[in-house]
C-alpha cells in the first residue's frame, strides 16, 4: 500500500483511490469485483493497486463481500 509521503504524492497513494471505488459500489448497490475493476481500471496502474484499495476499504469496514453471490456492497 502506498501512503502519501515524500516519495508518493496524494494522487499516487492508495488512499486517493478510495472515493473512486466507494462511489462505484455505492451507486451500484451490489457489484462483482470483476465489474468493479472493469469500471475503475483507468484509475489504477495495475491490479495490485486495486486489490490494495479493496483490502483497505474492507479492513475499514466501508465495503463488505458476500461470498454467496460473489458481490461487493457498500456498508452504511
Amino acid at each position: 500500500m502506498k501512503f502519501p509521503n515524500k516519495l508518493f504524492s496524494y494522487e499516487e497513494s492508495t488512499i486517493s483511490k478510495f472515493p473512486i471505488i466507494l462511489n462505484k459500489v455505492y451507486d451500484a448497490n451490489d457489484i462483482s469485483i470483476f465489474q468493479l475493476y472493469h469500471d475503475t481500471f483507468k484509475a489504477f496502474n495495475d491490479i495490485s493497486e486495486f486489490l490494495d484499495a479493496l483490502d483497505c476499504l474492507y479492513a475499514l469496514n466501508k465495503i463488505d463481500y458476500n461470498a454467496d453471490i460473489g458481490r461487493v456492497h457498500y456498508v452504511m
